[in-house]
């Protein structure tokens, strides 16, 4: 019923999680894995917009995930790691442009410069533009040797100070590191985060298909270890993300009259009647 009924997303509907780091000027050299020049970034944000793909906030994310609510049927979460205002108004025009939301991965650490951040970082939220989410407080790499009290800190921390600067609740943790454990997980759940990202570059994300590797499928529990995939390889990966729901779409017109059947013999009143 979920996958047919009208106000629902469509079959072939997707969802391509990306994930940013930093954004290199055109006078500085790259020297290392998880920056892309300027040029690219620009590129990749118009043909972005070219191939007709739109963003999606966390909590429209979690509502597709769980019950297909309608989204754009090219979607994508733009995600912004670590604490980075300067690149954080970079993204700021296009967003503008395209009606566009970021999606700050956000490291809640008290540094000494900490409340001039938290100020810039309030004042770009009040535009709607930014979906502030957490990152962690200390940016901890959780491992299965972490003591229980550092991963508590990173997981409640910053949902509370989330909640006093911007004023929202965070409903996504995105792994440091893309890192997690089974412990680690249960405590998420507690903290009252619904979703959480690797780092892992699994492939896009569709209702009731969550593209798992064997680490992610061990902790059996998908929305809290949803893929990503890096900005370094953004283009190919809307491009894949095309190709996936093109053949989700073509599957489930081929099985259409068979689950409208099931339908309408074991659901009373369901899709379309």
């Amino acid at each position: 019923e979920n996958r047919w009924s009208e106000d629902k997303s469509q079959p072939g509907t997707i969802v391509v999680p990306i994930m940013f780091h930093s954004v290199a000027q055109p006078d500085r050299t790259i020297k290392d894995s998880t920056t892309i020049s300027m040029e690219y970034f620009e590129y990749f944000m118009a043909r972005a917009k070219q191939l007709g793909f739109s963003t999606i906030t966390i909590d429209q994310l979690i509502g597709f995930l769980e019950n297909n609510e309608k989204i754009p049927e090219r979607s994508m979460i733009l995600i912004l790691d670590d604490r980075r205002p300067g690149v954080t108004r970079l993204f700021m025009p296009y967003l503008e442009l395209n009606d566009w939301t970021l999606t700050l991965a956000w490291l809640t650490r008290n540094y000494s410069y900490d409340e001039i951040w938290w100020d810039e970082i309030e004042t770009l939220a009040e535009t709607g533009r930014l979906d502030v989410q957490s990152h962690g407080h200390n940016s901890v790499y959780i491992q299965d040797y972490t003591d229980i009290e550092i991963v508590e800190e990173e997981l409640f921390q910053p949902m509370a100070l989330i909640q006093e600067h911007i004023g929202t609740t965070p409903q996504a943790h995105i792994w440091s590191g893309g890192n997690f454990t089974q412990t680690s997980i249960d405590m998420a759940h507690e903290a009252g985060f619904l979703v959480g990202f690797t780092a892992f570059s699994r492939g896009p994300v569709m209702f009731n298909w969550v593209p798992l590797g064997e680490q992610e499928r061990a902790v059996n529990d998908p929305l809290m270890v949803l893929p990503r995939y890096w900005s370094t390889a953004a283009l190919g990966a809307l491009e894949e993300a095309i190709r996936v729901a093109e053949e989700a779409r073509l599957y489930a017109e081929e099985v259409k009259s068979s689950e409208m059947n099931y339908l309408s013999v074991y659901c009373q009143g369901a899709a379309g009647e």
